[in-house]
């Protein structure tokens, strides 16, 4: 009979691995135990309790699950995540070195590893968890709690996706750079759907006003100026929408209106990664408009805007940065839907992760 795999994050003295041993024993069953910790000193002490266990002196960020698991899959993860930050007891006291990471890098061992069972240990403060407001670094007291309401009770699709779109999209991208089966599934789909690219075809009772259709496609939309940044024409801007669409699961083409002359057309496109969109933009609004994670909607229920940072969020010069509302004539917004109702969009690369590394690992 196969061992009962087990992994200890963030192992300390060695109780939850002792715990999870005496009920596996009394299972008649034996334990296959890996743990990780980023402090030398909670290493040793946890070889001393449990010397059979396999262990990773590590930053549980730079930790590849699938290395420190082979073959992907555990019948038990127990984490204890940091609390330093937001437990009662803290009461303004420094923090000592045994400081623990961050509890979102859990979410990154439950999305590349088959995990049957999750113990997580925490302080109550837990639950309370929710955005953090990008100007002041401070949580926003009225989403207090949200992150938790996601994960236990998200019946909505917007309210599902709204906790894990971006650390998926993170994953994804990380996997398309860095992972050569990833690369090379983007670059296949890109192939098959896009190829060359899609050409315009104009059809017309008047063949005057088709060649003249043409014309304007061919000086315009065929050439650079048709994107905003003068690196790509029609087709690149294609090919970079459908890798996007693959990497992040939506994408936005803004379209600009310009009064230069020297352009066939009044107006460039600018491709924008789903990142642009403010999510901390959510509920009611001044106008009376209501709001899904940037994008805002009117009393019919129609999409009328889309708030939009100027720079792109992850860039160094972006702290504390506006955002722009746009109207929905101008936008473009395409993704890879779960359901009709869901305004936001997961990455189409989201199924594939766990596979991809598993692959990557043999």
């Amino acid at each position: 009979m196969r061992k009962i795999r087990v992994a200890d994050l963030f192992c300390g003295a060695g109780g939850s691995s002792t715990g999870a041993r005496q009920a596996i024993e009394a299972l008649g069953r034996d334990m296959d135990l890996v743990c990780v910790n980023h402090w030398d000193r909670a290493i040793e002490t946890h070889k001393r309790m449990h010397p059979e266990a396999r262990h990773y002196c590590q930053d549980v960020a730079s930790a590849r699950p699938i290395e420190c698991v082979p073959g992907g899959h555990l019948d038990l993860l127990m984490a204890s995540p940091t609390c330093t930050y937001h437990s009662r007891a803290r009461g303004g006291r420094p923090t000592s070195d045994q400081q623990r990471m961050d509890p979102w890098h859990v979410v990154t061992w439950l999305t590349e590893l088959m995990v049957d069972r999750l113990i997580i240990e925490n302080v109550p403060e837990f639950a309370d968890w929710g955005p953090v407001d990008p100007k002041t670094g401070k949580p926003i007291k009225s989403k207090k709690g949200v992150y938790h309401a996601e994960w236990v009770a998200a019946t909505d699709a917007n309210a599902e996706i709204a906790g894990a779109k971006v650390r998926l999209r993170g994953i994804s991208r990380d996997m398309v750079r860095n992972n050569p089966i990833a690369a090379r599934a983007v670059q296949i789909i890109d192939q098959n759907v896009i190829g060359a690219g899609i050409v315009p075809t104009v059809k017309s009772r008047s063949e005057p006003r088709a060649e003249r259709i043409r014309k304007l496609i061919k000086r315009h939309l065929e050439t650079t100026s048709f994107d905003v940044l003068g690196q790509h024409d029609l087709y690149g801007v294609q090919g970079l929408v459908m890798r996007c669409l693959v990497e992040s699961g939506e994408v936005l083409v803004r379209r600009l209106w310009s009064s230069d002359r020297s352009l066939a057309l009044p107006f460039q496109v600018q491709v924008l990664e789903p990142d642009y969109l403010d999510s901390l933009v959510d509920g009611q609004l001044a106008n009376g408009n209501t709001a899904r994670q940037g994008i805002e909607y009117g009393k019919e229920g129609k999409r009328v805007a889309y708030h939009l940072y100027r720079n792109h969020p992850g860039a160094l010069d972006s702290f504390n940065q506006e955002t722009m509302r746009i109207p929905a004539r101008d936008i473009i917004h395409t993704g890879l839907a779960r359901t009709s109702a869901t305004s936001r969009r997961r990455s189409g690369c989201e199924p594939s992760v766990s596979a991809w590394r598993r692959a990557e690992s043999r």
